[in-house]
């Protein structure tokens, strides 16, 4: 590991493209602002470990749900399982890849959240296993945090127009004076 000393205002940079400014020092605490190419995640290391988790658990069930499904004995009719699973798993990284990049501020396609919830539908319609309940109850959560992060950044739009435009009408009063 390299330890490296910082004063506030100063940075280090990682492989030339990432930046880490250090930006505030509060007791034991310190604020780190981290500049990086759109195309690179940057995540606390608890909230990864608590995605990655999430994965891992989601991967399981729906694994499950594939066995479960293969195990069905001949005479009773089969589910495309593989199918669902493979689309719930797309979802979910499709979800999580979504919030991110509202956070961030990036503009998200959410047609193909649509697209995939569309498919997956007529699967889920009658489908009682508990397992993937759990499963859809997750990803409903996934969605509904997506919803509230996309609300968060069209008021903080919303905020920042208000005050363009009020500057905009302080600029034009102080023109004609």
């Amino acid at each position: 590991m390299l330890y490296i000393s910082r004063r506030i205002g100063e940075s280090i940079l990682i492989d030339g493209k990432i930046e880490v400014v250090l930006y505030q020092i509060s007791g034991k605490q310190v604020k780190l602002g981290v500049l990086a190419p759109k195309n690179t995640s940057v995540y606390r290391k608890e909230l990864l470990e608590k995605i990655l988790e999430e994965n891992k658990m989601a991967y399981e069930a729906a694994k499950n749900l594939f066995v479960n499904d293969t195990n069905k004995s001949e005479g009773e009719e089969k589910t495309p399982m593989s199918e669902l699973r493979n689309k719930l798993s797309t979802l979910n990284s499709l979800l999580h890849k979504s919030i991110v990049e509202v956070k961030r501020g990036d503009t998200i396609n959410i047609n193909s959240i649509f697209k995939i919830m569309a498919d997956i539908e007529p699967i889920l319609a009658g489908n009682d296993d508990p397992i993937v309940k759990e499963i859809v109850d997750g990803l409903v959560e996934k969605y509904d945090e997506l919803i509230m992060e996309i609300r968060k950044k069209q008021q903080d739009l919303d905020d920042e127009l208000s005050k363009l435009r009020n500057n905009m009408k302080a600029s034009k009063v102080y023109k004609n004076e």
